[in-house]
């Protein structure tokens, strides 16, 4: 019996061989078929290499610079790819892929653009959860999937995926998002265990500033560092602190100061200014779109 079980792994990683290694655990494999080499998540086990997914994809990239993080597995029509990160994990959904196939998974659409945002559209390293200089620890990327949604995912040392939304704005201090369902809009704060524990949870990582039933969202940042936010419903404004990411308090809406913020242009881009010959976050702008905005004072 055992004999028989051996000779049933064996055959599953037949002809496999190391297209990446990973990590020392963790490979891409591949193989080669009539359609060409095709790719897999493989793992190193005992009785030799095996494919944790279907060995289905055309290509691999890295998502980052290098081989730091994770990396894309590309469909053979390469209309879309999967994100894995250096476990094996599907990053969007959080979970472990499963032979035959790609149930659970969650494949994003591959319309050739770079989604991992930009120095500015990460507000010269003013975003939110940025906590590291080193360029491969502080990556924010927003991807299109089915439904014409978008998943949010922040890189920070790990991965953590938000969504689906149907939009997204980072901020100072948190996220502002749109529901895929009602249109409504929520905002959350990224706190650090996002970022660190193994098996992310949206609820408990992501503390709730307004649930998703908002018809605008504006955070401001004081000139003292503190994050005020505003949220609309129908003709009524409410207003929350963001004191730390997982402590936000009720706060009495500063009338002045939100009249004098919904004043203001709104920009679509973050606009910049020289200090130390280093560009920072100007201060004195608003930008986002109606909808969701940040002001930066």
């Amino acid at each position: 019996m055992i004999a028989v079980i051996v000779a049933m792994v064996c055959a599953s990683c037949e002809n496999l061989r190391v297209a990446h290694s990973v990590n020392g655990y963790t490979q891409i494999v591949c193989k080669d078929t009539k359609e060409g080499t095709l790719y897999a998540v493989g793992s190193d086990t005992p009785n030799g290499l095996k494919a944790e997914t279907p060995v289905v994809f055309s290509g691999y990239a890295f998502a980052l610079s290098g081989e730091h993080g994770g990396y894309f597995l590309y469909s053979q029509d390469k209309r879309s790819y999967y994100f894995f990160d250096s476990q094996g994990r599907d990053v969007l959904s959080g979970k472990k892929p499963e032979n035959p196939d790609l149930e659970g998974l969650i494949p994003i659409i591959n319309d050739g653009k770079d989604h991992r945002l930009t120095e500015e559209e990460m507000y010269y390293k003013h975003i939110v959860g940025f906590r590291h200089r080193d360029a491969y620890r502080n990556n924010y990327f927003i991807f299109p999937v089915e439904g014409d949604n978008v998943y949010a995912v922040v890189y920070n040392g790990d991965f953590a995926a938000m969504g689906p939304f149907k939009r997204v704005l980072f901020g100072l201090h948190g996220f502002m998002f749109q529901d895929p369902t009602t249109g409504k809009w929520g905002a959350r704060t990224l706190a650090n265990s996002v970022v660190e524990a193994e098996y992310r949870d949206v609820e408990r990582d992501t503390p709730t500033i307004f649930a998703p039933e908002y018809d605008e969202i504006i955070e401001v940042e004081k000139t003292d560092k503190t994050s005020i936010w505003f949220a609309r419903k129908g003709n009524v404004w409410y207003s929350k602190q963001v004191v730390t990411a997982s402590q936000i308090k009720n706060v009495p809406v500063d009338q002045s100061l939100l009249n004098r913020v919904r004043k203001m242009k709104i920009n679509s881009v973050a606009k910049s200014t020289k200090k130390n010959w280093v560009d920072i976050l100007a201060h004195g702008q608003r930008f986002g779109f109606k909808e969701a905005s940040v002001v930066h004072q």
